[in-house]
Formats: C-alpha cells, sequence, structure tokens
C-alpha cells in the first residue's frame, strides 16, 4: 500500500491528516525493513529533483514514492502530472557500502553519452529516474511535442547528470 493510499483509507476510517500521516511514518521504517537510513534522504532528493524540473518545464508533476516489495518499475506521465517511483530498486539498503551503481537505460539509447546507462552515486542514479519519468510527463502534457529523448537529454542537462561529465 502506497502512502496516499494509506493516509486515504485512514482519513476515510475517520482519522484526520496529521495523526494518518504520524501513523504512516511511526510504522514505514518496520514496513522498509533494511531500508531505513536513506529514506529521508532519498525521499528529499526526488522532491528537490522534480521542484527543479518543474520550475524549469513550468510544470506541477507531483511525485509519488513506493517503497512497496514487489515494486520493480517507475512510470510517469499518468493520472494528471504524476510519476511514480520504485524507491527499493535505487536506494541502497542499509549496509551497503558500494560507492558506485548502475543505473540502466532503455537498450535502444543505453550506450549514449548523454543519456545513456552509467555507473554513479546513488543519488544520481536516483535523480537520473526522475528525469526519466518527468520527461514521460512532459511528453504527455504537450501531447508529443517535443521528442522525449529530447526533454529527457534536457531533464539530465539540468539536473547535471550526465555519463560523460
Amino acid at each position: 500500500m502506497t502512502k496516499d493510499e494509506f493516509i486515504f483509507k485512514s482519513i476515510k476510517d475517520g482519522k484526520g491528516y496529521a495523526e494518518s500521516l504520524a501513523l504512516w511514518n511511526q510504522g514505514h521504517n518496520s514496513i522498509r525493513g533494511e531500508w531505513t537510513i536513506n529514506i529521508a534522504e532519498s525521499e528529499q532528493l526526488v522532491l528537490e529533483s522534480v521542484e527543479a524540473l518543474n520550475e524549469y518545464w513550468g510544470m506541477k508533476v507531483r511525485p509519488l514514492m513506493s517503497w512497496g516489495r514487489s515494486r520493480t518499475s517507475s512510470w510517469g506521465g499518468y493520472g494528471g502530472g504524476k510519476i511514480s517511483l520504485a524507491m527499493k530498486r535505487h536506494v541502497p539498503a542499509d549496509g551497503d557500502t558500494r560507492d558506485v551503481h548502475l543505473f540502466s537505460e532503455y537498450s535502444s539509447f543505453a550506450k549514449s553519452p548523454t543519456i545513456g546507462t552509467f555507473n554513479g552515486s546513488w543519488q544520481d542514479c536516483l535523480a537520473c529516474l526522475v528525469a526519466h519519468e518527468h520527461a514521460h510527463c512532459h511528453e504527455n502534457a504537450v501531447n508529443h511535442e517535443d521528442s522525449w529523448r529530447d526533454v529527457y537529454r534536457w531533464n539530465r542537462v539540468t539536473l547535471k547528470l550526465n555519463p560523460s561529465s
């Protein structure tokens, strides 16, 4: 169950928003299990990245961050400007001391010097995921006026996330 779904259900059950959010936060670290150390940093990074891209493109994209055990895929451009991110796939578990993580891209442009697959910090990989999904939101919002790859390239440049840099 996502955070939004949990809060909606709690409010429907008669609890206020603040109480529902407190209940979510109280039990959420145990739900996320081995992902406790990097939670706040990763969620803040997502919010800051989305804010920067929203400002650049003049959009109001909203991120949904899912820590569900079975979530392996992320989506962008659905439900009126939302991106849904599979956080556990991109945020290292407690005790993971690797400095380098892999951000994989579609095979059709994985070798691109500006928008391709690269090795970097988990923070850069997560920000790239945001850039990728935000580009899908832009693509849907403007009815494919711009090429998705061009928007994605600009997103990566805006967030200073390029394999060749």
